[in-house]
């Protein structure tokens, strides 16, 4: 190179920068110049401060360096202690013992106490990486327990507050039985033992679900599925005034989305969760591409599956005769060898894998949230304005997006950079698990309405159009074959942000807009509901 180039500079500078943040550079002259290379010598001591010689079984050979020239000689010198050292360490041989070669000087190799140090503080740093990821799941996991566990007071509150903001016509709301308030055969929802499923809106959810068919003697009609898009996406009142409009009235609808919900915690609200008394006539399943993409990481359902109440509707479906459709738990194999157990016993973690894998993810996510637009991390980023859950699981989000500032604030990813994006196909666990519903729908005569929810203009890049292209084409195509209906919504407000809060989810007016053109939608046969 030095042919051509007498130096080589390499720096890395901001485009907003006049000055490089850092420089290195290369005297390609100085390198080659005769002095430089007078300066090395074949009997040099090797720069790894290790004496070497050749092993006995080994296939290499130091070559014969008086053949060579100097600068040759040395860089093959080098080569083959390289070699022989890579050996040695793989197999061990260096551990207390001396190890001398006639072409080298001499020196001791690394001997046993210095070993057996480094044995011991390797132990010491397992130790504390394994207390403190233990000391750090068990806080999470407690943060997430006190944010689930509902009080009497709490659900009260939740109800009482909620019916008047959400303009609900159902007058009943969750009282104490107190006589002086003249409450008669209200539940007392405390009295019934609930399930902690480590997600807090699922949990809250589940209570009112309850709470509902107590009062109305009946599963909701409609029941809205689906992740944050579909949480904030179709207003159930809305959806029960519309379709009254029409003649179908006394249609009750309950908004069942929960954050960060895929098509695997779909499955399982359904198929497992829910009881045979809850399930509804009709199911609304209302989300997009993201939630069918098995290659992003499944937060929400490895949160779910870690819990203790998951753990315990899998026993109560066993003592059923229904086999689990899916597990992901973190016990132990009880056949495992006694080395696995003695580890299981030393090590905190060992047992509890699944969980601690859970929260190092979700804080890994927490800090690369600009290279993903999944529905945890868009929900820690979104506005706190956002009301309590109204008495029909819907939240409410008076948040208007403006592209103009909103991207001033929150980075705008390119599709080719999304997380939730990248490596989709139309196969895989996701997709297993909505063939699973699919099926369970047809086997329970519920009419299964999936709906892939609008997106905003700014987020529909070249990237996104074309996955969004191959979503809906499978889409359709499993509709038609299957039986259940599809609507592709995910265009119809792109350019009106007004009926946004983001770029992918809708806001208080979006979510009444798109619950109007459902029930007007002539592809649902509502008459179904009769």
């Amino acid at each position: 190179a030095a042919e051509y180039f007498q130096s080589v500079t390499v720096s890395n500078r901001n485009i907003d920068k006049k000055q490089p943040n850092w420089s290195f550079e290369i005297d390609l002259l100085a390198i080659n110049s005769p002095s430089a290379d007078e300066d090395h010598n074949v009997n040099d001591e090797p720069a790894l401060g290790l004496d070497v010689e050749p092993l006995a079984n080994s296939d290499f050979a130091p070559p014969d360096l008086a053949d060579l020239e100097n600068g040759d000689s040395y860089n093959l010198e080098r080569l083959w202690q390289l070699i022989e050292i890579v050996q040695r360490l793989s197999q061990l041989e260096w551990l207390g013992k001396k190890q001398t070669h006639p072409q080298y000087l001499t020196k001791e190799s690394i001997s046993i106490p210095v070993g057996l140090i480094s044995l011991a503080i390797g132990i010491a740093i397992t130790f504390m990486i394994d207390r403190t990821l233990s000391h750090q799941t068990q806080l999470n996991l407690a943060a997430q327990s006190s944010g689930t566990v509902l009080n009497s007071e709490r659900v009260s509150a939740l109800e009482v507050n909620s019916s008047v903001s959400a303009g609900s016509q159902d007058k009943n709301t969750i009282t104490k039985n107190n006589p002086k308030n003249g409450a008669k055969n209200i539940p007392k929802i405390e009295n019934k033992p609930a399930l902690n499923f480590n997600i807090a809106a699922l949990n809250e959810k589940l209570l009112l679900i309850d709470w509902h068919i107590t009062q109305k003697q009946r599963s909701p009609d409609v029941m809205i599925v689906g992740s944050s898009r579909a949480l904030r996406g179709i207003e159930p009142a809305t959806l029960e005034q519309s379709l009254a409009k029409q003649g179908y009235k006394n249609i009750s609808a309950f908004n069942f989305g929960i954050d960060g919900a895929t098509a695997q915690v779909v499955n399982m609200q359904i198929t497992q969760i829910l009881e045979r008394p809850q399930l509804p006539k009709m199911i609304i399943w209302a989300d997009g591409l993201r939630a069918f993409n098995s290659k992003r990481n499944d937060i929400t359902y490895d949160e779910i599956t870690a819990s203790v109440g998951y753990k315990q509707l899998q026993e109560k479906l066993k003592q059923q005769g229904n086999a689990p459709i899916a597990q992901n738990t973190a016990t132990p194999m009880p056949n495992a060898n006694p080395v696995t157990q003695a580890i299981a016993q030393i090590f905190s973690t060992s047992s509890q894998r699944q969980a601690v894998r859970n929260s190092v993810i979700k804080n890994f996510d927490r800090n690369t949230h600009a290279l993903s637009n999944s529905e945890s991390l868009i929900a820690a980023n979104a506005p706190k304005t956002a009301t309590i859950l109204d008495p029909k699981g819907f939240v409410t989000f008076d948040v208007t997006f403006d592209p103009n500032t909103y991207f001033q604030k929150y980075p705008q990813v390119p599709g080719d950079y999304d997380l939730d994006y990248r490596y989709f196909e139309t196969n895989g666990s996701q997709f297993e698990a909505f063939s699973n519903v699919v099926e369970f729908c047809r086997r329970n005569n519920i009419q299964l309405v999936v709906v892939n929810m609008p997106l905003h203009a700014t987020y529909l890049d070249t990237i996104r159009q074309t996955y969004e292209a191959t979503f809906n084409d499978r889409m359709a195509e499993l509709a038609k074959r299957e039986g259940f209906i599809y609507l592709n919504l995910s265009v119809n407000l792109a350019t009106q942000s007004a009926l946004f809060s983001d770029p992918s989810h809708l806001n208080k007016q979006g979510a009444i807009a798109i619950a109007q053109a459902i029930a007007q939608s002539p592809q649902i046969p509502w008459q179904f509901l009769k």
